[in-house]
């Protein structure tokens, strides 16, 4: 059982939760140089709380992948230092899987067929794994500088 409080977001554009996020971003001086913070709180995913103190946050933006010719939401997440190795980016991303599939089926126009990650952070042994059977998460394919593609299909996805 999580000790935090998980909020969902995505498809909300709610205040409240968009301006926590920010703060958040803010607070840690995390955003690459740049990015608006009004324009990635308007990709808002969940929400992680500990009490009132946000841990963590994750966004996704909608992008078509090339590679496999379709489109996937590129899931991002941030957890506060001292959350860190608790499993709460993995709880995040998880979360975000479950409610972007479900915002899919519901909106087929916008033809999301899965969930993506372009690993950033240094995670030891995992990343030689190529398929994380937790998320459904394998990999697809380098960046042009090097990090790792992940991607995982929606259950409902169709290619062609």
């Amino acid at each position: 059982m999580t000790p935090y409080t998980l909020t969902p977001a995505w498809g909300l554009r709610d205040p409240g939760l968009e301006q926590a996020a920010i703060q958040f971003w803010r607070d840690l001086a995390i955003l690459p140089q740049g990015v608006d913070p009004d324009a990635r709180a308007a990709e808002l995913v969940t929400l992680a709380r500990q009490g009132d103190a946000v841990a963590g946050v994750s966004t996704a933006a909608i992008q078509e992948v090339p590679a496999v010719r379709s489109r996937f939401a590129m899931f991002r997440c941030a957890v506060a230092p001292a959350h860190r190795r608790s499993h709460l980016a993995t709880d995040l991303l998880l979360n975000a899987k479950t409610l972007i599939e479900h915002w899919s089926l519901a909106h087929p126009e916008a033809r999301v067929q899965g969930l993506g990650i372009v690993l950033e952070a240094d995670i030891g042994e995992r990343a030689r794994m190529p398929l994380w059977t937790q998320s459904g998460l394998h990999l697809a394919g380098y960046t042009p500088d090097g990090r790792q593609l992940r991607l995982a299909w929606f259950e409902h996805a169709r290619i062609g």
